[in-house]
């Protein structure tokens, strides 16, 4: 199966620009590397690739994943 992270990224930040989620999201402290729609783009993918070694997952897709934040 192939899919599109930018697909999941562009549904994922759209849901979660809803006011109900986004209120729920703020949070004190710095800003993060990662945004929250990234952070779940990224294990949504990881599921829907069948990949569970999250070390794994970031030693093959790690030059994609830092071009496309």
């Amino acid at each position: 199966m192939n899919i599109d992270k930018n697909i999941v990224l562009t549904l994922v930040d759209d849901i979660m620009k809803d006011p109900k989620i986004f209120n729920h999201l703020k949070r004190p402290g710095p800003n993060p590397e990662f945004s929250d729609p990234e952070v779940i783009t990224i294990s949504l993918y990881q599921e829907l690739i069948e990949e569970n070694r999250e070390v794994h997952f970031y030693r093959l897709h790690h030059k994609e994943l830092k071009l496309s934040v």
